[in-house]
C-alpha cells in the first residue's frame, strides 16, 4: 500500500479552491453594488434597453437635467445619482469627483466617463455619435 502525501494532497486542494473563487468573482454580473439602484447597472432595464444612459453623479439631490432631458428627449435615459444615497453604485463606476457623468452605450458599455464641470454639449455629441454607429 503506497503513501499517501498528504502536504502534496492539500496544497494541491488550496490550488483548487483559489482558482474557482477567481473564476467565481471574475465573472461579468455576479458582483454588483447591493442598492436598489441595480436598475443603472447595465442591460438591468428591458424597458429602456435600446436607448443610452447618461448618468449624472453629483452631491445635491438632483443634478439639474432640464436642457439635458429637452435636448436628449427619446435619444438617451439621463438619470441623476446622489452620491450620498448611492455609494456602490459611485464605488461601481469608480466616480472619485463630482459632478461626474457617465455615458453607457444601450449595451451597458461605457463610452464616455468625465469627473468635474459638466460640459453639456459634449454629452450630446456622445450620445449622438452612438446614434450614428
Amino acid at each position: 500500500m503506497k503513501k499517501i502525501n498528504w502536504p502534496l494532497v492539500l496544497v494541491i486542494i488550496g490550488l483548487c479552491l483559489i482558482i474557482i473563487i477567481a473564476l467565481i468573482v471574475s465573472r461579468p454580473g455576479l458582483v454588483s453594488p447591493t442598492t436598489t439602484t441595480t436598475t443603472l447597472l447595465p442591460l438591468a432595464s428591458r424597458k429602456t434597453a435600446a436607448l443610452p444612459r447618461v448618468l449624472i453623479f453629483s452631491e445635491r439631490n438632483a443634478y439639474r437635467l432640464n436642457y439635458l432631458e429637452d435636448t436628449l428627449k427619446g435619444r438617451a435615459e439621463l438619470q441623476s445619482i446622489n452620491i450620498a444615497d448611492e455609494p456602490e453604485l459611485t464605488s461601481f463606476y469608480g466616480i472619485s469627483s463630482f459632478p461626474a457623468v457617465v455615458v453607457l452605450s444601450a449595451a451597458g458599455k461605457i463610452v464616455y466617463k468625465h469627473e468635474g464641470d459638466l460640459v453639456n454639449k459634449e454629452i450630446i455629441k456622445r450620445v449622438a455619435a452612438l446614434h450614428k454607429s
